[in-house]
């Protein structure tokens, strides 16, 4: 209701869900996971076809500038933000357009910064979980912006498939201080054959050094 979608109701007024309304529904939960508030997600919806085609440095910078424009709006009227009114807000499109002017090097420095953010928020909120399921959570949410990483160029592809790769490896030390059990065997050597099938196909060609 607070993103005012128009689900349609049967004559007993119950919400009857079309595909397309599934379609949308799994948008809004994963740009929820990607960390967009629920207003700024209210923004996306209109163009929400453009933004599923943006690359992950374009959706790190429209989820950083609007949810910083929402927090800004929020902060200034907070008793008309309780009541539910909705100061207009500049729309997605407007705040992505700066997008396609950056550099090649800037979109690799708004990666490195994305994933650095994403997989630290991951290991924080694992904390006194084991080794296994810090690593399980991390490539449950690396998976996913692989999908994005996919329709990368070539060139910058490998770029940020190298970024990741280190910062994986960089964060090790933080995944075995917020396990529950440091003396632990590498994940690689205590996971099925099965479970070890099913994150590289989770993940593609991406080894997770966990």
């Amino acid at each position: 209701d607070e993103l005012g979608l128009a689900i349609p109701r049967n004559g007993q007024g119950h919400r009857y869900y079309r595909e397309q309304d599934i379609h949308i529904l799994h948008k809004i939960r994963d740009w929820k996971e990607q960390g967009f508030q629920l207003r700024a997600i209210k923004l996306l919806l209109p163009d929400r076809r453009r933004v599923e085609a943006m690359t992950p440095q374009e959706l790190y910078h429209l989820r950083e500038e609007l949810n910083q424009k929402v927090q800004m709006e929020e902060d200034r009227s907070p008793k008309h933000a309780r009541m539910g009114q909705v100061t207009p807000l500049p729309s997605a499109m407007e705040v992505a357009e700066p997008v396609s002017s950056i550099s090649k090097e800037q979109k690799l420095q708004q990666f490195e910064q994305m994933m650095r953010d994403m997989i630290t928020s991951v290991v924080e909120q694992q904390t006194q979980q084991s080794e296994e399921r810090i690593a399980e959570a991390v490539t449950e949410k690396v998976s996913k912006q692989m999908d994005y990483l996919m329709r990368e160029k070539e060139e910058l592809q490998q770029k940020q498939i190298e970024i990741l790769e280190k910062i994986l490896i960089e964060m090790r030390p933080a995944a075995k201080e917020a396990a529950a059990t440091e003396e632990l065997p590498q994940v690689t050597t205590i996971r099925s054959r099965k479970k070890e099938r099913e994150a590289k196909r989770s993940v593609g060609w991406l080894h997770l050094p966990f």
